[in-house]
């Protein structure tokens, strides 16, 4: 095949288009991208680029659960979500204290009125992040003291959905290094089959100044796994055009199984996330790209769709926006 007509296209989301920052349709001229018989079409993906407009922690990584017992040998209390701060972590030991920091307020929320420390700001100095003291001996596990109040224990657990009704994919896990991960979308209501999904151990009794409690029980909180700092690498375009690519079937938020099945996919490509960007460009480079053979005689109307590699929209979907510049190319046989 030899290339007889190439063209460039210049899009971007927040002009003259319709739609949002994240999915978003354009109308072509009919006679600029239509073959005569013997002729074939060919679109590549020369560059993206959009500001990252989302934390690294968001809401498909910051949702994770509790349990508390309030003293020994009493019935545990009901379940408890937990978020961590929607932000952008510089560091393992800035996550550890978020995390230990938002089941300390978990906890003295929940006390009974009077209860010394309830409602108080939780602040650094009630968190023990000893070894996060860097060097080759840091295994990356998220390793903190937690206060808890007057609780007598607790349970750290997570789940794979949103929620009983929503099939959105949640994270949380990959991003503490936690395990034991409920997939099911029946939730285990009773506690004694709830398994932990962090290690949980060394509880300390409270101490006491002048006969007053300063601070509460202490458990250690340990990760299974080492933990990171954000669970998404890369934004995915995906296209209208695009109908015989594939992709393994758990990207699908629908479907609660993991099976092996392959099946077809819209996706056109993939950028890397950098702090304050997401691009892709291979104009500048000698690499064949993302492209994909259209077997259509005319092109009059493209939709591009902007997510997360689960095909779920991208966090803080409303305010994105993206650039892209695309090539056509007429292609006949030589």
């Amino acid at each position: 095949m030899k290339t007889v007509h190439t063209s460039n296209i210049y899009l971007s989301s927040d002009t003259g288009v319709k739609g949002t920052g994240t999915d978003f349709e354009v109308f072509l001229p009919a006679e600029g991208f239509t073959v005569k018989d013997g002729q074939s079409m060919r679109l590549t993906v020369q560059s993206m680029l959009g500001a990252k407009r989302f934390t690294d922690v968001n809401e498909y990584n910051n949702k994770f659960y509790i349990r508390k017992q309030p003293s020994e040998g009493a019935d545990w209390d009901a379940e408890d979500v937990v978020y961590l701060t929607k932000t952008n972590h510089p560091d393992h030991h800035s996550l550890a204290e978020d995390f230990a920091r938002q089941i300390t307020l978990k906890c003295y929320a929940n006390a009974a009125t009077g209860t010394t420390r309830a409602n108080r700001n939780v602040t650094s100095d009630t968190i023990s992040g000893a070894d996060f003291a860097g060097g080759a001996s840091f295994d990356g596990k998220i390793n903190v003291d937690v206060d808890i109040g007057t609780v007598h224990a607790i349970k750290v657990y997570f789940r794979r959905y949103f929620s009983d009704q929503d099939n959105t994919l949640v994270d949380t896990h990959l991003l503490l290094g936690g395990s034991n991960v409920d997939t099911t979308k029946h939730y285990e209501t009773d506690i004694t089959k709830v398994e932990d999904g962090m290690e949980i151990s060394d509880y300390a009794d409270a101490t006491t100044e002048n006969g007053v409690e300063v601070r509460g029980r202490t458990v250690k909180i340990k990760s299974i796994f080492p933990a990171v700092l954000r669970t998404m690498t890369h934004v995915y375009l995906r296209s209208s055009l695009v109908t015989d690519n594939h992709q393994n079937h758990h990207f699908d938020s629908s479907k609660y199984l993991y099976d092996g099945h392959v099946v077809g996919s819209d996706i056109m490509c993939k950028a890397p996330i950098h702090p304050d960007y997401f691009s892709f460009d291979d104009m500048n480079s000698e690499k064949t790209g993302y492209l994909v053979n259209i077997a259509n005689r005319s092109i009059t109307y493209l939709r591009f769709v902007l997510t997360t590699d689960k095909d779920q929209p991208l966090p803080n979907a409303a305010a994105h926006s993206v650039e892209l510049v695309l090539r056509f190319d007429i292609l006949e046989q030589d």
